[in-house]
């Protein structure tokens, strides 16, 4: 049996460049693992289980786990059985990657348990079939991502540093964020074109589709301007959201109804997984 971190990641910059002919958007956008986490639990067993602490998680074949159990073994021709129980604490509908990085970690703890029969492309190729957003959490921690978000180029970790994440108490579609996204409405920002390009204390935080978002909940809007007011200089929603990052040290004043989670970055060495001590 082994327990693993399943750590949250961030958009720190998330450009959309367009549409493209596949019905994707393209985007470059600096992904970043942090310390929330969710914890899963992954052992041997005679048929699979799935459970998971948060009743309202789906534990059939829609789940990012059961998929990546399937890509796994599409792959390995291993049919060994798992019993995996989800301990959640990423909310849901945040733009956090939750379920990516479940569907990651899940893949490289079967791979372990199973004497690894998939090398390192193989499991990025698996990952890949499960989400666009999946490959990331099976790097280092630190990766401008393009494409879909499927081609990485991995990075030098970023310096650590602290933020809060701040879930307002509703989610958003991000279909319905992407597709009221227009290009032409972006304001123009210079953005990195390659890792080499970012600095480990200097970097953009923007996100094109606060656009759409705060379209469709204008409170997100309002929920920045709160952040901004108290001094902070960097506050951005991550992924489509609805999860806005507000970075720094302070606990930042909260409005009515939303929860907080504070973290920092986190990364991990190459071969090696989250240690869930060091993702608290």
């Amino acid at each position: 049996m082994i327990t693993l971190a399943s750590p949250a990641k961030v958009n720190l910059f998330l450009r959309v460049l367009g549409k493209r002919t596949d019905g994707y958007h393209e985007l470059v956008s600096l992904f970043q693992t942090i310390s929330l986490k969710d914890i899963i639990t992954i052992e041997k067993a005679e048929q699979d289980q799935l459970s998971c602490s948060d009743p309202s998680v789906p534990t059939d074949q829609t789940n990012t786990v059961a998929k990546a159990l399937a890509a796994f073994r599409k792959r390995s021709h291993d049919s060994t059985s798992f019993r995996i129980h989800l301990t959640k604490q990423i909310p849901h509908g945040a733009g956090l990657g939750g379920g990516s990085s479940n569907a990651a970690t899940v893949l490289f703890g079967v791979n372990a348990l199973s004497s690894a029969p998939l090398s390192g492309q193989d499991l990025l190729q698996a990952a890949l079939e499960v989400g666009s957003d999946v490959p990331f959490f099976l790097s280092t921690g630190t990766a401008l991502c393009k494409g879909r978000g499927e081609i990485i180029e991995e990075m030098t970790p970023l310096n650590e540093e602290p933020l809060h994440i701040v879930m307002p108490s509703f989610t958003l579609s991000t279909p319905r964020v992407y597709n009221l996204f227009q290009a032409a409405k972006c304001r123009e920002r210079s953005y990195p074109q390659k890792g080499s390009d970012i600095e480990a204390e200097n970097y953009p935080c923007f996100n094109d589709l606060e656009g759409p978002a705060f379209e469709i909940a204008p409170l997100l809007r309002d929920y920045k301007s709160f952040f901004l007011s108290q001094g902070y200089d960097r506050v951005f929603m991550t992924g489509s959201g609805s999860a806005l990052v507000v970075m720094g040290s302070k606990e930042p004043l909260l409005p009515p109804g939303c929860r907080h989670f504070p973290a920092r970055f986190i990364s991990r060495a190459p071969a090696t997984w989250y240690h869930t001590e060091s993702a608290s």
